[in-house]
């Protein structure tokens, strides 16, 4: 129902799990966390390619995909964005450690009622993550919402 959430977290994921994962579960949203380069998606076993995910999404469209890792938007937005009413990627790398605090952040502010522009723009507006030591490991900065369609949120 519209207001219900299911979350699946799932680790470790090879090619063909994400693959029969989205065809078998056609979620709403993906909440990639996980590493990016010029080949794609970074999986347990290779490369999910930007075309291999947009033939995959034109079968199963999206209402959203965050892609939480470096590159997202330069590598995958231009071949996954027709099949995403809201696609959420960076262009820059980051540090691992600024990844589970974004995510942490953004879905806080979503689950609580905020837009997907509010919520994202407050978990990047983070200034810094405090390390239990007490150093500051990352700054939030450089991530960039490409397209974004509030009445699906």
């Amino acid at each position: 129902t519209k207001n219900s959430v299911e979350l699946e977290t799932i680790g470790d994921v090879t090619c063909d799990y994400f693959r029969d994962t989205v065809l078998t579960l056609k979620p709403d949203w993906i909440h990639y966390i996980g590493h990016c380069n010029e080949a794609g998606l970074v999986l347990k076993d290779g490369h999910l390619s930007p075309v291999v995910l947009a033939t995959l999404l034109a079968a199963c469209p999206l209402i959203g995909l965050l892609l939480n890792c470096c590159y997202g938007r330069l590598v995958m937005a231009e071949a996954v964005q027709p099949f995403v009413g809201s696609l959420i990627a960076g262009d820059e790398q980051q540090p691992d450690v600024w990844a589970p605090h974004f995510a942490l952040r953004f879905w806080q502010n979503v689950f609580n009622g905020c837009s997907l522009h509010d919520s994202f723009r407050d978990a990047g507006s983070v200034d810094a993550v405090t390390e239990p030591d007490g150093s500051v490991v990352v700054q939030f900065e450089h991530f960039l919402t490409t397209r974004h369609t509030e009445s699906e949120a």
